[in-house]
């Protein structure tokens, strides 16, 4: 089976070094040898760092620059010192995606779900490298994007400008939340520039003509935010009438979404190649599958209270 890597991206995983008894022998980072050959089956420039690991491993580190399917051939030290083994390490080498700029779950949460673990069978320690973090990247990238547009909202906290139609009412219902605070609030003419162009003027809506609802100091508060204004005032009616710089979201995302999040990306993990079964014999028993639409709908009911929907 081929690793999979991406362009500029290292790859770390793990070589085996024994004896003709097969017994681990350390201390042979120096001694194995090493030949790459490119996707264009010429040799390739690129070379692998090799460290001692524990007994009888060889830590690699290679980072390629181009796409395609690489073959690494690692050598072992011939007998006495060890087996003289010849290893054929195929890579198949992709340009990678860009991951999402505010991730819902982290590779340590998903790695620790897993319960996986390092060549000496302990468990993996922040900063250490599996065989399997590419991939698991990719699908956190791909979970945290998929929840935040299915549910139109970013969890992470960041600044707003929005310009919003008046809606006649004393209200302006924001387009995120809950809000952390309120920059401006600025009513906006326009005029023609005679250049065939148009001139905003802004005046400001003093801050003591309105209130604040929907603020992440309100217990509980995961909806939209909203300008209030008081007394008999409203917004008037107008296309983009109004101008807001406010800051919204959540300085940590919500631990609920992290856990639905991270128990996406490993179930999506552990089904990739069995997506299909329902059950499955294992031992004396079987493995029940929770099937891709059972666990559509739960992950669907457990996020519902995070959706963020504009009442018209």
């Amino acid at each position: 089976m081929a690793y999979n890597a991406q362009v500029g991206i290292p790859l770390v995983f793990f070589h085996p070094v024994l004896d003709l008894a097969f017994q681990p022998v350390s201390g042979q980072a120096g001694s194995v040898t090493q030949a790459l050959i490119g996707p264009d089956l010429l040799p390739a420039s690129e070379v692998a760092t090799l460290t001692d690991a524990a007994a009888g491993w060889v830590r690699v580190a290679i980072t390629l620059t181009g796409q395609g399917v690489y073959q690494l051939t690692l050598t072992n030290p011939n007998p006495p010192t060890a087996d003289g083994g010849i290893f054929i390490y195929p890579i198949q080498v992709s340009q990678g995606i860009l991951a999402a700029t505010n991730l819902l779950t982290s590779l340590d949460r998903v790695r620790e779900r897993m319960q996986l673990t390092d060549t000496d069978r302990t468990t993996i320690a922040p900063g250490d490298t599996h065989p399997w973090d590419s991939v698991i990247n990719s699908l956190i990238s791909e979970v945290s994007d998929e929840y935040q547009q299915d549910l139109g909202r970013t969890f992470a906290q960041q600044v707003y400008t929005e310009y919003l139609d008046g809606s006649g009412r004393p209200s302006l219902i924001l387009g995120a939340g809950p809000i952390v605070s309120v920059t401006s609030v600025e009513s906006i003419a326009y005029e023609d520039d005679g250049a065939g162009g148009v001139t905003e003027t802004a005046t400001t809506v003093e801050r003591h003509t309105y209130v604040i609802a929907g603020l992440i100091t309100q217990p509980r508060y995961i909806g939209l935010g909203r300008i209030d204004r008081l007394g008999a005032s409203v917004f008037t009616r107008g296309p983009r009438k109004f101008k807001v710089v406010y800051t919204a979201g959540f300085a940590a995302v919500p631990e609920k979404v992290v856990g639905i999040a991270t128990s996406d990306v490993v179930y999506r993990m552990m089904t990739r190649e069995s997506s299909h079964m329902i059950a499955q014999s294992l031992g004396d028993g079987n493995i029940s599958y929770l099937g891709p639409q059972r666990m559509m709908d739960a992950r669907q009911a457990a996020l519902d209270p995070y959706r963020l929907e504009r009442v018209a």
